[in-house]
């Protein structure tokens, strides 16, 4: 046995106790539920307008100021995900609000219950409305 041989063997032996008293390495954990594959991203929002990349807004009063284009009782969540694979500037009550990353969700809480016109504009600007319901 040559002198490599030997170090790499010692070197084996030492090693293997303090591995194999430990967990497994690969330990299923189960499903890990967050809403895109960021586990955290401490520059997006957070509090009642959560998601956004960067808001324009006061996060506090804004939503209060904001009414629904149909109606409803009560307040709820308007809660809507970025279809796209770029950014997106987000406009609800003619009010540009904020920005968000690429299918990344947001979320404005406590507001009128109902349905809302949110503006979406990409980055070459192109822009279109859709119509989403507080739940």
């Amino acid at each position: 046995m040559t002198t490599r041989h030997a170090i790499v063997f010692l070197a084996c032996l030492v090693a293997f106790p303090a591995v194999a008293a430990k967990e497994p390495l690969m330990q299923d954990k189960g499903p890990v539920l967050a809403n895109d594959p960021y586990h955290h991203d401490s520059q997006q929002s957070v509090g009642r307008m959560e998601g956004f990349r960067r808001l324009y807004v006061d996060p506090e009063k804004w939503p209060d100021s904001i009414a629904p284009t149909v109606a409803a009782t009560g307040t709820g969540d308007l809660v809507f995900q970025n279809p796209n694979s770029a950014w997106v500037k987000v406009t609800i009550g003619g009010t540009e609000i904020g920005q968000v990353r690429p299918f990344d969700t947001f979320a404005i809480r406590g507001v009128k219950a109902g349905t809302y016109d949110v503006r979406l504009e990409l980055p070459n600007r192109y822009a279109w409305t859709v119509q989403v319901a507080t739940k």
